[in-house]
């Protein structure tokens, strides 16, 4: 995603007192004269050229004034931009009360340049400036290329106003902007629906708009509520490469790094997730249900460390004592512990704390030469422990029944897979007769029953940890036999890998022979067999060299698309149909495209009947509000980019490679449905890429 800047600068032609030594003139037979530089030749061939350099988009307040919209999108740019430049060369009443609103409001990435004229402003004459020639302002690109990259790389204040009163917290830009309406409830939606690649697409279409980065957060929250671990983590590091010090976007990417470092071992994530946690503790300060999460966050660093210390062992008894010795036992149970005493309603840090009290119990009880051996006073130690353990086990109680009646009085229509499954964990720590076990039994029921795939393998994940050390046995043993009834089928997200498999994903023109110039006329019965044909050598190949095809998808437009779907069905692969707009419209405007289209209707009505997955994007043929006005862009585009999240989805699932298998000319034009743009982002992933040019298929 690129960076956004916002320059601030005079427009047009403007007078400009220029000093003697620009002009080469000595002293005494003129002091100054009148010149006058053009601002916008300085943007064009000096700030324009630079930003594209860098790969840097921009506005200034004149393309915003065209737009009729220049108080509310001018103070958004202007405090929510990622770099501001600002051009100081004349003494402009506009230029200065912008530059004093953002030096307010934002302590970094402002960068000051003038020209070699005129005196610097006595209020700013302690600043750095970047100077470019008056005459040629294009000669200091290169120059001012240099300066860019030294701002944007700096982690040191630029605002005068920040640099004099340190103490001073630069404002959240998420105050200033937001996300339209329309947008979070599409995010909402999503979530509400568990559809991980609607996600993936909304983040794809927030692209370019003022409120993008909003829209991501709205995005990434989202995704790590519904523990799309992979997704979120893509989308909060967007975050975090535009705001290195975001506090939201660091402490989620410490927890998601930490939930996948297993899953990724080649990341090293261990690492960058104790990285961001510097990141947050190098905040100026911290709210306190913030500060409750990070030092929830710092008790799960340690606790992995400590997972991955005794794990080393082959032994139960090695394990146990190996994790009875180690300090980091002790360092995440008081993290954890102080993360609930600053937040009580932070019941799953109480209840990490816990269940570490409940295993150093059993433990210390198991083994009591090491227990003696770590403690001067072993019996008050233990007695220590027992009675925290029991003044805990109330307080979680408490802050669990507290959240079920809450979410009883907001949400009674919803239930919350999260607080059933940290209750069922309660119980399993806590339970301790085996008239308790069927209650053990029925909490993990409801909770695995109610959870996605994703969090179910978590808490798996965990259960297997005490089963390792042999700690809440007779509960373990239930709470997995529960899973394993429930879940009689292998859980997906990344539990079975099978390099072979391979998606297939078609899109292209509605290969009528004139659709490059947009002409709709059908194709001759020869031109349709040589697109067939061309479809089934390319499917046939990778059906050759895959070990099996999970499925194809494509949409159902008469020409290629369905062609494409009649050749996976002669084959014996499956295929998914996937429609931008409800089966009627779709039927109407790429289906019927003309009246002699009746052997198109019945091909795509057969289809239709024979795809057991069918989805449909939209409830209507236009495009969302908020979407409307991005450039380009059109309901099959936006099918196409779907269909390509659902992809890479099914890919992350099934560890399934992915074809893209692109019927078209190579030519970016307005019938081509944005296939150009979707071709580049395809290569920017692991997807393989077949094309199949129809000009020469066509002979056209």
């Amino acid at each position: 995603m690129p960076m956004n800047a916002f320059i601030i600068r005079p427009f047009g032609r403007k007078p400009v007192i220029t000093l003697p030594h620009v002009l080469d003139l000595q002293p005494g037979k003129h002091s100054a004269d009148v010149h006058f530089i053009d601002f916008d030749e300085v943007e064009t061939h000096l700030i324009d050229p630079a930003l594209a350099k860098l790969g840097i988009g921009g506005r200034t307040t004149i393309e915003i004034m065209r737009a009729g919209n220049i108080r509310e999108d001018m103070f958004h740019r202007l405090l929510t931009a990622d770099l501001v430049i600002a051009d100081l060369s004349i003494h402009n009443a506009n230029t200065f009360y912008e530059l004093g609103l953002r030096h307010a409001f934002r302590d970094k990435y402002t960068l000051l340049i003038r020209s070699n004229s005129t005196e610097y402003p006595f209020d700013l004459q302690t600043d750095r400036y970047f100077t470019y020639q008056i005459d040629n302002p294009g000669e200091s690109v290169p120059g001012l290329i240099a300066a860019l990259k030294q701002t944007l790389n700096s982690d040191l204040d630029d605002s005068p106003v920040y640099k004099m009163i340190p103490a001073l917290r630069a404002q959240d830009r998420s105050r200033f902007i937001a996300a339209p309406r329309e947008f979070r409830e599409a995010v909402e939606r999503a979530r509400r629906g568990t559809k991980a690649p609607d996600l993936r697409l909304l983040a794809v279409e927030a692209e370019g708009f003022i409120w993008e980065i909003e829209g991501l957060r709205e995005v990434a929250r989202a995704q790590t509520d519904l523990n799309f671990f992979l997704g979120a983590k893509t989308t909060w590091e967007i975050l975090q490469r535009r705001f290195p010090d975001d506090l939201e976007a660091n402490m989620m990417l410490s927890k998601i790094y930490e939930r996948l470092n297993k899953q990724l071992p080649e990341q090293d994530l261990q690492t960058r997730s104790e990285q961001a946690m510097q990141r947050v503790f190098g905040q100026k300060e911290i709210e306190r249900n913030n500060k409750s999460e990070v030092l929830a966050l710092v008790g799960t660093l340690r606790k992995a460390e400590w997972r991955k210390r005794w794990m080393e062992f082959k032994t139960v008894k090695k394990r146990r004592e190996q994790a009875l010795r180690s300090k980091f036992l002790r360092e995440a149970r008081m993290n954890y512990l102080a993360a609930f005493y600053e937040n009580l309603n932070n019941y799953h840090a109480g209840l990490n704390a816990l269940a570490l009290f409940k295993i150093e119990e059993q433990m210390a009880a198991a083994h009591p030469a090491v227990w003696n051996a770590l403690h001067d006073d072993p019996v008050r130690e233990s007695a220590n422990l027992t009675k925290h353990s029991y003044r805990l086990t109330i307080a979680v109680e408490v802050s669990l029944e507290a959240e079920r009646r809450l979410l009883d009085q907001d949400k009674k229509d919803k239930r919350d897979y999260w607080l059933e499954i940290n209750e069922a964990i309660f119980y399993c720590v806590t339970s301790t007769k085996k008239s308790q076990l069927s209650n053990v039994a029925k909490e993990f029921e409801e909770a695995f029953c109610l959870a996605p795939p994703s969090a179910t393998m978590a808490v798996k994940d965990l259960l297997e940890d005490y089963k390792e050390l042999g700690v809440f046995t007779e509960n373990v043993r239930v709470a997995l036999d529960t899973l394993e009834r429930i879940h009689k089928e292998p859980l997906p997200y990344g539990t079975q890998k099978d390099t072979e498999r391979i998606l297939l994903l078609v899109t292209g023109y509605s290969t009528d022979k004139g659709a490059a110039n947009g002409s709709r006329s059908p194709l001759s019965k020869e031109h349709e067999n040589r697109t067939k044909e061309a479809i089934k050598r390319a499917v046939a190949s990778e059906q050759k060299r895959a070990e099996r095809i999970l499925f194809g998808m494509a949409s159902g437009a008469s020409g290629g698309e369905l062609l494409f779907h009649e050749v996976c069905q002669e084959l014996q692969i499956p295929t998914r149909l996937y429609l931008p707009m409800p089966v009627d419209q779709f039927v109407g405007d790429y289906v019927s495209i003309s009246e002699d289209q009746d052997d198109w209707i019945e091909r795509f009505n057969k289809i239709y009947s024979n795809t057991t997955y069918r989805s449909v994007l939209n409830n209507s043929d236009e495009l969302p509000r908020w979407l409307q006005l991005k450039p380009h862009y059109s309901l099959r585009r936006q099918g196409n980019l779907w269909m390509l999240q659902h992809a890479l989805f099914e890919g992350l699932q099934s560890g399934a490679q992915i074809t893209l298998i692109a019927l078209w000319n190579g030519k970016e034009d307005d019938r081509t449905f944005g296939i150009a743009d979707l071709v580049r982002r395809v290569r920017e992933t692991r997807i393989k890429y077949i094309h199949l040019d129809t000009e020469k298929i066509l002979g056209s």
